[in-house]
């Protein structure tokens, strides 16, 4: 059987890993490598070739920490203000589609609790957000996407149960740029189809929270691997 890498995904725009330690620093320069359990992540480099490298926005308490046990690696987000960005959009609305999947554990998180996101520094209205935590069922994968122009083009607040239980799950979501399709470990969701309309513009990304001007509702969890692609078609 061939073994397949992300490297072997064609498209690939987004690739984090937890278990590579050359990819992790403590600092926002990303000049003090990560080495040991409990260490502080301020930069999480990209190794999709792309340069969509995260970091937090401070050498602060809004960092993520590396954990590792028996020889498994994560970086946990604790939910109350750590979470890791790029002031630059990854693309995912406008490449027409995209997918995302996550290898992860969610801590037991409150409602609407933002994990991978796209914002606008200038407005709440532009949201594209292919993973939060559901209303009122905050295990469940929801998804929400809105113009500029404030409309809501998709708001799901189930779209997949279970996705954020507390279990180890891969999570990920498919936009065909009509509809958006849920993943959990392996087995397809029900697809939620929408209609675009008007102009989408974020200008920036976030993992682990929802960043427009300022970040808020932050996820708490620990992702160990994540994947992006675009386009999906």
């Amino acid at each position: 059987m061939a073994i397949s890498y992300p490297t072997d995904i064609s498209n690939l725009a987004l690739w984090l890993q937890a278990r590579d330690l050359s990819t992790l620093f403590q600092n926002i320069a990303g000049s003090t490598p990560v080495t040991a359990d409990g260490q502080t992540v301020g930069t999480w480099n990209d190794k999709s070739g792309g340069g969509f490298n995260l970091t937090a926005p401070a050498d602060d308490g809004q960092r993520p920490v590396f954990n590792v046990t028996a020889g498994v690696q994560w970086v946990t987000f604790d939910g109350t203000d750590a979470y890791l960005r790029r002031t630059a959009d990854l693309g995912m609305y406008a490449a027409g589609a995209a997918s995302v999947f996550v290898a992860c554990r969610s801590a037991t998180p409150g409602i609407s609790r933002y994990f991978v996101t796209s914002g606008d520094s200038a407005t709440n209205n532009t949201l594209y957000v292919p993973m939060k935590t559901g209303n009122p069922t905050t295990t469940s994968l929801a998804v929400q996407i809105r113009n500029d122009a404030n409309t809501t083009l998709l708001l799901n607040e189930s779209i997949q149960t279970n996705a954020f239980d507390d279990n180890d799950n891969v999570v990920g979501f498919v936009d065909t740029g009509a509809g958006v399709t849920p993943w959990l470990d392996g087995t397809e969701g029900t697809e939620a189809t929408y209609t675009r309309s008007g102009t989408l513009t974020p200008d920036r990304f976030a993992l682990g929270a929802l960043l427009r001007a300022v970040a808020s509702a932050w996820w708490p969890g620990r992702p160990s691997s994540t994947h992006g692609r675009l386009p999906e078609r």
